[in-house]
């Protein structure tokens, strides 16, 4: 997605995004742009003129109303690009040194580096007081789904969060959900990509199974009983190459049908 102020627009660009909770993350952002874009780009550190990797920049930070959270910002030009960092929860000094180390990466290097993505532990995306109970990846993909109590008994939080190949941000949705004593509830966003699946079964449900538009289908593991609910959970990531999801069904011990839900 692009960003606009008038006349002048930022590019999609090329976005890493590294976490550590909620409260300490880091972003770099690389984009093409002329001087209208870089200019933007500057102004927007709310910062002063500084030396960024032997070239001018600006560097400053920004505090929000809304919990008095700062956030350092950096701007500056390099090989043709128009580089910005944000950081939140990190020391000037530490996001100073990770910028000074930073160096270009291309061919053999590019492509071991969006591997990586699918290698990043799901339990690091977690947020305060949220468990994992679902997660996937592939080649390309890295996936998470996260359930929070919400103070009444058997209400949840269920939160989606992943990282697909081009290092682009999947889910971030959040929905309420009621943990069944019997039968399934579902919850999941659809998006551009694709689409989140995920919900929670009750004790008469042995497994889940998923049905694509062209008939394939396929099992969602459960996971163990959490909560004292002894709530059993599922969830995954269907890409949009796959095809539409159809129906989820959850079955009992002998095969019968418990619960269908089925996708328009």
């Amino acid at each position: 997605m692009g960003l606009n102020n008038a006349d002048v627009s930022f590019g999609a660009g090329i976005t890493q995004r590294w976490t550590s909770g909620p409260r300490r993350w880091l972003t770099v952002r690389t984009m093409r742009g002329d001087e209208r874009v870089e200019t933007l780009a500057r102004m927007m550190t709310f910062g002063r003129p500084t030396r960024i990797r032997g070239d001018a920049g600006m560097a400053g930070s920004v505090v929000y109303p809304v919990g008095h959270t700062r956030t350092l910002t950096r701007a500056w030009r390099e090989n043709g690009a128009i580089v910005t960092v944000t950081a939140q929860g990190i020391p000037d000094s530490e996001v100073d040194a990770l910028i000074a180390s930073l160096r270009p990466v291309s061919g053999g290097g590019l492509e071991a580096l969006r591997s990586s993505i699918s290698r990043y532990p799901p339990e690091r995306l977690a947020g305060p007081g949220e468990r994992l109970v679902a997660s996937g990846r592939d080649a390309q993909t890295m996936w998470a789904v996260f359930a929070k109590p919400l103070g009444r008994p058997g209400a949840y939080s269920l939160t989606e969060r992943g990282r697909d190949g081009r290092g682009r941000v999947i889910g971030g949705g959040s929905a309420g959900l009621d943990v069944p004593r019997q039968g399934m509830a579902l919850a999941g966003t659809a998006e551009a990509d694709g689409r989140f699946v995920e919900g929670a079964v009750g004790a008469d449900v042995a497994r889940v199974r998923l049905t694509l538009a062209d008939g394939q289908s396929f099992g969602l593991p459960l996971s163990r009983p959490i909560g004292a609910e002894g709530a059993r959970w599922f969830g995954t990531w269907v890409e949009a190459s796959r095809g539409r999801v159809r129906e989820v069904t959850a079955l009992g011990r002998h095969g019968r049908i418990v619960a269908r839900r089925t996708y328009p």
